[in-house]
């Protein structure tokens, strides 16, 4: 489960609801949680340490990422949406900071947040515009938490295809996390797939609905693409590929869900949440295999055959 939503993120959600969230993914049989600072201004982290230490489970695996330190704002506005996105005050403000100092600053005050004393990953998050600094100081700086049993592997979470390439060619860490670049609409992250699989490098995918638009049944026609409004074409796109999933028994967001793992690289999806609900129907979809092989190969198709359609 991603924790962005719980973090308030385009919307406000309430502390009951964050953690009854994080309950019904537990109870859903759901054990991995990834979180970030980024998320809320630590509201994300805050709330899911509260969650699972008020429900007393043990043994889940929990996620963070490094690379942005919060601090003071110096001239909030009063709300953090214009600048991070998340519904809550910009009393704090991002830095990003891949320095050996602001990756184990960054670790510390995140375990400070979820209350537990070690992760089972660390990821350098969204290093595309750092790359020197993070892949010559970061990336040691977050070895050296691993070597100390801060966290058990160490990653890079992005959206870029690009760096997660790099990443693996280079071959230091343990889990590369991409974002929306493997999925029915966009497979501009399968050269980085296949090079983590060259590596033995697990790969988690996150945004299986490129941000909403695979996300129901039936293609909302406000729904986003990449985090902006989807044109009329990729509207209908995807539609079409709801259509098929008709066809064959099938609903949208559960062929959605499952496409990721259809590549041998990929270990998890990572999906987000906001209410018990949506967690609950997460968990339905997974556990229902679409393993028609017609179905596949007809989305393979259409997507294709798109104009659209962003590959490798």
């Amino acid at each position: 489960m991603g924790t962005a939503g719980i973090g308030n993120l385009r919307e406000a959600v309430s502390d009951d609801a964050a953690r009854d969230t994080v309950g019904a993914a537990i109870e859903s049989g759901l054990e991995v949680f990834d979180t970030a600072p980024h998320y809320g201004l630590g509201l994300a982290e805050e709330r899911l340490g509260q969650a699972i230490k008020d429900i007393g489970v043990t043994g889940l695996r929990v996620m963070t990422k490094v690379g942005r330190v919060l601090e003071p704002n110096p001239s909030p506005t009063g709300s953090d949406l214009p600048a991070g996105g998340f519904a809550v005050s910009d009393v704090l403000r991002r830095r990003f900071d891949f320095s050996a100092a602001g990756i184990k600053r960054s670790c510390e005050e995140s375990l400070a947040r979820l209350q537990i004393d070690a992760l089972d990953t660390i990821f350098l998050h969204d290093p595309e515009g750092h790359m020197p600094q993070a892949r010559d100081e970061g990336v040691w700086a977050a070895l050296d938490l691993k070597r100390a049993g801060v966290a058990r592997r160490v990653g890079v979470a992005t959206n870029s295809a690009v760096t997660a390439s790099a990443f693996a060619e280079d071959g230091l860490v343990d889990v590369v996390m991409l974002a929306g670049r493997w999925t029915l609409l966009d497979r501009t992250g399968e050269a980085a797939l296949d090079a983590c699989a060259a590596k033995g490098i697990a790969v988690y995918c996150a945004a299986p609905y490129n941000s909403g638009i695979l996300a129901e049944p039936v293609v909302r026609r406000a729904a986003s693409f990449d985090y902006a409004e989807a044109s009329t074409a990729m509207l209908d796109l995807a539609d079409q590929m709801a259509n098929l999933c008709r066809d064959y028994g099938a609903v949208l967001p559960q062929a959605a869900l499952q496409f990721p793992l259809r590549h041998p690289a990929v270990e998890r999806v990572i999906v987000g949440a906001r209410a018990p609900a949506e967690i609950r129907e997460t968990a339905r979809r997974f556990a229902a295999p679409v393993d028609h092989l017609g179905l596949w190969r007809e989305l393979d198709e259409l997507a294709v055959s798109s104009p659209l359609f962003k590959s490798a």
